[in-house]
């Protein structure tokens, strides 16, 4: 496909040094022009590409076992859901460690559905999972299973569905509350395997 279709706007600057935005709606002759390939209208100095249309998703949420999960992400995929992850219980204690977990999925809606104001999570809520991360871990898990399940149906923008709040320097007040000897840190990881691969990777 022509790289058109993935440009949504340029600024060109013309030969009198006036910087010009163009897009279908700003400008639209100097864009055809510049980006139909006649050229010499100007010096394309930025581009804002659309790599994919932004769409309206709906999130669905399930717990379910791991064993399951690999079918599920499946069917899920069949089913024209956009996206998805499975967010494990993490208490080593338990029967349901990395066994166990959050299942939600992303499905593509009509542009014209409502977009309600979504339930999210406080700051102070973050901090409490945060904190029972560490120290509870099985309360923790419990209260972000029921938290996500409640939001089930829940509708998002596809380019900002990923975003969420995030506490700067969150660590330096769970060490004060564990009692911590020494400055603590955490690494976040994602690990990418092909879907008959889960169960037997972990």
């Amino acid at each position: 496909k022509p790289i058109i279709q993935d440009v949504e706007a340029f600024t060109l600057v013309d030969a009198s040094g006036d910087v010009h935005t163009c897009s279908r709606r700003e400008n639209p002759e100097l864009f055809r022009l510049a980006i139909g390939g006649y050229g010499l209208v100007g010096l394309i100095a930025s581009v804002t590409l659309r790599l994919r249309p932004r769409q309206k998703i709906e999130r669905v949420v399930e717990v379910i076992d791991l064993d399951a999960a690999p079918a599920a992400f499946d069917s899920r995929i069949r089913a024209g859901f956009a996206y998805g992850d499975f967010q494990y219980a993490t208490d080593a204690t338990s029967a349901d460690f990395l066994h166990r977990g959050v299942f939600s999925c992303y499905r593509p809606i009509e542009d014209s559905s409502p977009m309600p104001a979504p339930r999210e999570l406080s700051a102070d809520d973050w901090r409490r999972l945060l904190y029972l991360s560490h120290a509870n871990k099985k309360r923790a898990f419990a209260e972000y299973a029921a938290y996500y399940l409640s939001t089930t149906g829940q509708r998002y923008w596809s380019d900002t569905h990923q975003l969420s709040l995030y506490i700067d320097n969150y660590h330096d007040a769970l060490d004060r509350q564990l009692g911590a000897t020494a400055p603590a840190t955490e690494m976040i990881t994602e690990i990418y395997v092909p879907h008959a691969a889960l169960t037997r990777f972990i």
